[in-house]
């Protein structure tokens, strides 16, 4: 029962992406997916954004303001299990001089991103390196309940604009190939392709690479842990 369940269920998220993406990107998306599984294979497309103020005005959404968290607040929201954060997260993350920002309704808390000037957590204990003077967006959340308000563009504009008035002139952003949605979005949004990077898991091992395009921009997938 728990293996149809499953089934079900990835039925119903497989429905849901053709319904919006179509049926050709929603196969296409599964199958990428699955070939990388198979291999033990990432690869990511590095896109580039710049970062025009004046050209993408905040787009608050209904009733949501956006503020950057402090300190104090991050440590009392990383004590809801709700919200998907922990106090040893929240510190590490601030002592590597990272930012976060939260949208709220009314007094709420609703969604938080997180950015990086110099390095970031990435994915299986992996890290990137970010490279000035390029921002990294990463562990962007929205409360389920309140998805489909555009909060995450209202947060993301909100921390854009603080991030160019201190000096970072583009965001970067690591999209794995088989995100064939994301992929798009991020090109509607302004975003530039420039090279691949990723990695290679194989017999207990970790192999990184990365395009000569991506090697010119400094962008860099590492292990912090030599056996990670």
């Amino acid at each position: 029962m728990p293996a149809l369940a499953g089934s079900a269920m990835d039925f119903h998220t497989f429905y849901s992406d053709a319904a919006h993406w179509g049926w050709t990107l929603a196969v296409l998306m599964r199958a990428t997916s699955r070939i990388e599984r198979l291999l033990g294979l990432r690869v990511f497309q590095v896109n580039v954004r710049g970062l025009n103020p004046a050209q993408n005005p905040i787009a608050l959404a209904k009733d949501i303001t956006v503020r950057a968290l402090d300190p104090a607040a991050l440590i009392h929201f990383s004590q809801d299990p709700d919200f998907e954060l922990g106090p040893a997260f929240v510190k590490e993350a601030l002592a590597n001089g990272d930012l976060a920002y939260g949208a709220f309704d009314q007094s709420k808390l609703v969604g938080y991103t997180w950015r990086s000037f110099s390095s970031a957590p990435f994915f299986e204990g992996l890290w990137v390196k970010v490279p000035r003077p390029f921002q990294y967006s990463y562990k962007a959340y929205t409360l389920p309940s309140q998805r489909g308000r555009g909060i995450y563009r209202a947060f993301a504009d909100f921390a854009d604009r603080q991030a160019w008035e201190s000096g970072y002139l583009a965001m970067l952003a690591l999209i794995d190939v088989s995100n064939i949605a994301s992929l798009r979005a991020s090109r509607q949004m302004g975003s530039k392709q420039t090279g691949y990077a990723g990695y290679l898991k194989l017999f207990g091992r970790c192999f990184t690479f990365r395009t000569p395009a991506a090697r010119d921009l400094g962008v860099e997938i590492y292990a912090r842990n030599p056996r990670a």
